[in-house]
Parts: C-alpha cells; sequence; structure tokens
C-alpha cells in the first residue's frame, strides 16, 4: 500500500510545473493553518542551501491579515513569529514583524520573512507561494532569502528543481523593478522599463493597505524609467510594495524602510 502511495505521490509532482494555476476569487478567506516547506538559498543565491517545514496560521478580517507562523529545521530548531498583511485580489502581501519564541543551535539565527505570495488554484488544492526575502530582527540587514510554498492540506511538497523551474519562468517576465538602496534611510529610487507605449502610473502601498501614488498616469514611450519615493514618516522601520501599473499589467517589489540606521 506505502508503495502505491508513494508512486501516487511521484505523478503528482512530476507534472506540477505543467498543472495549470488559477485565479482564486477576490472573496477567497485564507483563514486557518498552511503548512509546506520553505526553501532557503544559499549565501550567493545561487542554489538552496536548506529546507524547513513552515507553517502559516492565519485569522482574515475583511482584507488585513494576522497570525503567526512556524518554521522547523530539520534538527528540531523552531521558531515561531507573530506575521501581519493583507490581500489584494489573489496576492498575499505579509510580513514577519517578531519572533515570539525560538530554540537555535550555536551561531544560527532566525530572519524576519516577508513578500508578496500568490494565491493559486492547483487541482482540488489552494496553494500559496512566491519568493520570501528575510531580515534580521534587530539590525534589519538582507538574510539570504529564499522561496514558501504551503497549501491547506498536507501533500508532499515539491523537489528543489521543481522550485528552481517555477522561479526562472518568474523571472522570465519582460518587465523588470528595482529599487535602490534597498533597504533605504531616507528615500529610494524606483527604476523600471517599458517595452512599448502605453499608460503607466506607480503606486506605494504599506501593509496596512494605505497606498501613496507616487507617479500620476501618463501614456510613455518605450524606455528605462525612475521616481523618487520618501515615505511621510521619517523615523519608523516600515516595508512597502511597490506597485508599477503598465497597461493592464502589474509588477511589483518589495522595498523596506530602515529606521534603525539614523541611530547608528
Amino acid at each position: 500500500m506505502s508503495k502505491i502511495k508513494s508512486f501516487a505521490v511521484f505523478l503528482l509532482f512530476s507534472f506540477f510545473s505543467l498543472v495549470a494555476k488559477s485565479e482564486i476569487p477576490k472573496s477567497q478567506d485564507i483563514s486557518g493553518i498552511w503548512k509546506g516547506t520553505r526553501f532557503q538559498y544559499n549565501y550567493e543565491k545561487s542554489s538552496y542551501s536548506a529546507t524547513f517545514n513552515y507553517e502559516f496560521h492565519l485569522k482574515q478580517n475583511g482584507q488585513q491579515i494576522s497570525g503567526f507562523s512556524i518554521i522547523k529545521s530539520a534538527n528540531g530548531s523552531f521558531a515561531k513569529l507573530n506575521l501581519r498583511g493583507f490581500i489584494e485580489g489573489n496576492q498575499f502581501h505579509f510580513e514577519e514583524y517578531e519572533i515570539v519564541e525560538a530554540s537555535r543551535t550555536e551561531g544560527f539565527a532566525w530572519c524576519l520573512k516577508k513578500g508578496t505570495l500568490e494565491i493559486t488554484q492547483e487541482g482540488d488544492l489552494i496553494v500559496i507561494s512566491g519568493k520570501t526575502p528575510s531580515f534580521m530582527e534587530v539590525y534589519g540587514l538582507e538574510c539570504t532569502g529564499g522561496y514558501t510554498y504551503i497549501s491547506r492540506e498536507h501533500v508532499a511538497q515539491p523537489s528543489v528543481k521543481q522550485v528552481d523551474d517555477i522561479i526562472q519562468k518568474e523571472d522570465q517576465k519582460d518587465v523588470v523593478v528595482k529599487a535602490y538602496p534597498n533597504p533605504f534611510v531616507m528615500q529610494t529610487i524606483i527604476s523600471f522599463n517599458v517595452n512599448e507605449t502605453a499608460p503607466v502610473s506607480v503606486d506605494v502601498v504599506d501593509l496596512n493597505g494605505k497606498s501613496t501614488r507616487i507617479m500620476k498616469e501618463q501614456t510613455v514611450e518605450p524606455g528605462n524609467y525612475k521616481v523618487e519615493f520618501i515615505p511621510e514618516n521619517a523615523t519608523t522601520t516600515a516595508y512597502y510594495i511597490v506597485k508599477v501599473h503598465i497597461g493592464n499589467q502589474t509588477f511589483t517589489q518589495n522595498i523596506q524602510k530602515f529606521e534603525g540606521l539614523l541611530n547608528k
């Protein structure tokens, strides 16, 4: 019986990259427990160095999300972290903002993760997945980051190669949105490219859902563009999502304002 089950799991994920993903209705409530895997980059971010069991325990109130995450390593180390965020269409914007409790080995530290995750339908499963950058809790320094794949039901998780294939497809987008510096202290420059004449606007959204338009809609020619973002509150550490609207498409980039550097 176990051989049949193993073979079924093998068949399921052999076709993982071929399964069509469809958008989850905007009324989708993601309250509940989600379990899966976090794939962590190595220091060069050229491949994955480790995998962790990863859980989201979420409560949704309108578009706002609260709750906590649990991450566990193979050697038994674990951490519980408070998180918050909001739902927008089929995207879950989140950040872990506090380590509640943790165990760790010497020389090892847990990092706070954030990101914009896609909510998709894969067969009978609802999946939350995407890149999850990470930062140290105290100093805000960037950690190695990784990729998160969690679902409502307990199923075998995709292999590292399958996740690499997913990320490679995501990176093949024609439009690239960047921010420098990121993290930043006072201001950052948002840069992006436009490949054909189209109406363009740029918004920055905080994790409470408040949106600030930093580039009014205007029709532009193909080329590279830059726009400056200066937050209203100059002394608060915060996370934002940059949204570049080009025609009927939206491209995003996560940025962080780091208050700590002002006092160092």
